[in-house]
């Protein structure tokens, strides 16, 4: 199991990152705070977060 992850202290930085992401693909991730409760973590499990990584790394078909 792999995750995709996006750490923030601002939880409004995080909250807004959750809403346009499940804006643009349709995908919601799960957020959990640090040991010390002072960072919040974006988390996107296996298939979302390929989903998630195929839309952030496209890659351009080269033609030769």
């Amino acid at each position: 199991m792999f995750y995709t992850c996006f750490v923030s202290a601002s939880p409004t930085h995080i909250d807004w990152l959750r809403k346009e992401i499940y804006r643009r693909i349709s995908v919601r991730g799960h957020v959990t705070l640090d040991g010390r409760r002072i960072l919040q973590q974006l988390k996107y499990a296996k298939a979302d977060s390929l989903k998630l990584l195929r839309r952030m790394y496209h890659t351009r078909t080269h033609t030769m």
